[in-house]
């Protein structure tokens, strides 16, 4: 009787009332056929270890003395849920391939099979989904929860977070070199300062769908801004490209570019290699068609070698310039989406710049790889906007600051 009437007089739940509520939210969902809370509601087992699992939080929030500190107490075991959520999401899709799923089974569920990974997996998934469906619910009763508030940021920050995570898990297991993950310490240190401020109560206004739309409408007036596609390059910006590759091979003989800790490339010939065939990602951006831009590289590489007297170099016509190292690299951009190519054409360009074996290489030597390629990012961005901006683009030849 005191109890009720203390949480009543401070504004907080129950124990007995936050137990009752989150029975009664899931049970709502019995005659859901679509949802896996659903299917945990007519599970009277597995729906009775649940509340087991429910348990030890409940008792936690309900001995909270304010309804600020139930409140953050909410934020905080909501936070929790999401977390679990999204890490044990990937094993249940088919996003991944099994083998992919091993290699994150080992790493996260180290004490367990991998079937009865599987099953743990499909279990802490339900459960965290139910849990916060309950915490959401109860803390919108609380005053603390709304549609655009900090809980779908979190969940979509969290879930990019565990996807980079589970890619370097991926990477290792095949021994390959995920150059992204040169990242994943700065941002995590973005993640976990996101998440001290949900659980210290901070609020934000985030509308999932509306930034959608934004983002999409700005795509589309950046797409109007964007200069038309060039069906020939002309004489003038053959001649632009070419004194700009001319200047690019300047740089490389005085150890200007692509410089590792001190180092520089020996190998002028790859250097070129790497900037040539970063030229042809640009200029497939700004031309009609890939064949366009083929062409439109070996008349800039023919002016070029004439320029600098290459004359070992130079075949007869410009058509008869081979260029299959530079569209394995524009294959580098093919087969990555967004901006990611970036970082892979860092990693190709010191595997061949610095003569690199790396099916050679050991584990810890593939993630020192991938950390020192990353180092070589605006170097490759300068030469990619600079071909860009010939044709009218207005974009920053810096991509980072070059002291960091």
């Amino acid at each position: 009787m005191l109890k009720n009437l203390i949480h009543k007089l401070s504004g907080t739940k129950s124990y007995e009332q936050l137990l009752k509520k989150s029975i009664e939210v899931v049970q709502s969902y019995t005659d859901n056929e679509s949802s896996i809370i659903g299917s945990l509601a007519r599970n009277e087992e597995h729906f009775r270890y649940w509340i087991d699992y429910l348990n030890q939080d409940i008792i936690e929030i309900s001995k909270s003395y304010s309804k600020k500190e139930q409140i953050l107490k909410l934020r905080e075991k909501t936070v929790l849920k999401i977390e679990a959520l999204h890490i044990n999401k990937p094993l249940l899709g088919d996003e991944i391939n099994e083998n992919e799923k091993e290699i994150i089974v080992k790493n996260v569920f180290k004490d367990s099979g991998y079937e009865d990974a599987l099953i743990q997996s499909s279990q802490n998934y339900i459960y965290a989904e139910a849990c916060i469906a309950c915490y959401r619910l109860i803390s919108k009763d609380l005053g603390d929860a709304s549609k655009n508030d900090w809980f779908p940021m979190y969940c979509d920050l969290y879930e990019q977070f565990i996807t980079q995570i589970y890619e370097e898990m991926i990477s290792k297991g095949k021994n390959e070199v995920n150059v992204l993950g040169a990242l994943l310490p700065t941002y995590k240190q973005a993640l976990d300062e996101t998440r001290e401020k949900v659980i210290q109560g901070y609020q934000w206004e985030y509308d999932r769908e509306k930034n959608k739309e934004e983002e999409k409408e700005r795509q589309i007036e950046e797409d109007a801004l964007k200069p038309p596609l060039v069906k020939v390059l002309s004489n003038h910006q053959i001649e632009e490209l070419s004194e700009f590759l001319c200047e690019r091979y300047r740089k490389a003989i005085n150890g200007e570019l692509y410089k590792i800790e001190g180092h520089s490339p020996t190998d002028i010939a790859n250097v070129l290699f790497v900037d040539t065939g970063v030229m042809l990602i640009a200029l497939s951006e700004c031309v009609e068609d890939f064949d366009t831009a083929k062409i439109s590289l070996k008349k800039v590489l023919f002016l070029a070698f004439s320029k600098l007297n290459l004359t070992d170099d130079i075949p007869e016509t410009a058509n008869e310039v081979p260029i299959h190292m530079q569209i394995e690299i524009y294959n580098t951009k093919d087969e990555n989406e967004n901006n990611s190519w970036l970082h892979s054409v860092c990693l190709l360009a010191t595997v061949l710049m610095y003569g690199v074996d790396s099916d050679l290489l050991s584990k810890e030597e593939s993630e020192e790889l991938g950390r020192i390629s990353f180092k070589n990012i605006n170097d490759v961005w300068s030469c990619y906007v600079t071909v860009m901006n010939v044709f009218g683009h207005e974009m920053d030849t810096d991509l980072f600051d070059r002291r960091a």
